[in-house]
């Protein structure tokens, strides 16, 4: 059938690859970290780092509409930062960041390390990778307005004939949102985003995580794309790696307790 290719998918098991992170915060081989948090839970403890941000950060912060969003923000930068720091050595208050052509955001100097973060109200994702393109995306479940109609614009026709045969309704939106996540990590992970035509760019084709099994294969476009579960069930996330490899998964949510030593999710 025409169409875009779609990228080699799997979905990461809930149990699989857990254990307890080390004290310093290594990527080994190819490995991808996620980090996970609700930002309302943590913004009460990052409050007082406002001031160590960058004036730049401060100004844009300070734009948003809303007190919500605002704390939002600054918790989100201020995690991101943190989180950071601990992969490169940079202190957070030091770690500058650029942007692609493309409108991606990376660190400004030159490090092997590269990351990806997405927002979805309250829940921040951010991915870590050593040594090739990462992209993620985390969507809350909710209702999609239309969404044949979306999909018929963004997929390829073997997933929008997947989704016209769902039942409308809850189940739809589910399956509707969980290819939107594949296909947004892509984008992300290419740095090309809403830049790209949307007909133009691969979109996510694995089956709902719970119809999938954990194998991956290479694809053609040389990317591979995973469903990853998150500990908060109300949500769904994607993370897209360019490469043939396989790439082990292990997600870390931030837990505002332990907020220096968050535990791997079990």
């Amino acid at each position: 059938m025409g169409g875009v290719r779609t990228p080699s998918t799997s979905v990461v098991p809930p149990g699989e690859g857990s254990s307890t992170p080390p004290p310093a915060l290594v990527l080994a081989g190819h490995e991808v970290h996620l980090w996970i948090a609700s930002l309302d839970e943590v913004t009460h403890r990052l409050r007082d780092q406002w001031l160590s941000l960058p004036e730049s950060v401060q100004a844009r912060v300070n734009r948003l509409a809303t007190a919500e969003l605002r704390r939002r923000a600054i918790a989100g930068e201020v995690l991101r930062r943190r989180v950071l720091s601990r992969y490169t050595g940079v202190a957070p208050e030091e770690i500058r960041f650029r942007r692609t052509p493309g409108g991606k955001p990376e660190l400004a100097e030159a490090h092997p390390v590269q990351f990806s973060l997405s927002h979805s109200g309250p829940l921040f994702l951010l991915g870590v990778r050593r040594g090739g393109a990462i992209g993620v995306d985390v969507e809350r479940i909710r209702p999609v307005r239309d969404p044949i109609s979306m999909a018929r614009r963004v997929f390829s026709p073997e997933v929008v004939e997947e989704l016209e045969r769902a039942p409308d309704g809850p189940t739809l939106h589910r399956m509707f949102l969980h290819r939107w996540t594949q296909h947004e990590a892509l984008l992300k992970g290419k740095g090309v985003g809403l830049r790209t035509p949307a007909r133009s760019a691969p979109a996510g084709a694995a089956s709902p995580p719970e119809a999938a099994s954990s194998a991956e294969a290479a694809s053609p476009e040389g990317w591979r794309t995973t469903g990853v579960p998150l500990p908060q069930e109300s949500a769904l996330a994607a993370v897209a790696t360019e490469g043939a490899q396989f790439c082990p998964i292990r997600r870390f949510p931030w837990n505002p307790e332990h907020i220096e030593g968050p535990k791997e999710v079990r």
